[in-house]
């Protein structure tokens, strides 16, 4: 035994799950600001899969990757690379 109380250690591994999840509205961002890195890097990649990609890589929603979509799809039609 560490000589803690036990509702602390609970508390500890708590503590280190809930620094790793990110608000939704901030995994949104980061997917953004990902797409955004991505399509510098290859502006002719396949927005459908970049944002399928990034969809899974920040846990996104269903109704969010829609969104990510829609986004994404309507920036490249208003600046074409």
């Amino acid at each position: 035994m560490s000589g803690y109380p036990e509702s602390f250690l609970i508390y500890d591994q708590r503590e280190v799950k809930m620094s790793t999840i990110l608000p939704q509205g901030e995994k949104l961002k980061h997917a953004v600001q990902w797409i955004s890195e991505k399509r510098k890097e290859n502006p002719d990649i396949n927005l459908a899969k970049l944002v399928d990609d990034a969809s899974f890589r920040f846990d996104l929603s269903p109704k969010d990757s829609e969104f990510l979509l829609r986004f994404v799809k309507n920036d490249n039609g208003q600046n074409p690379s």
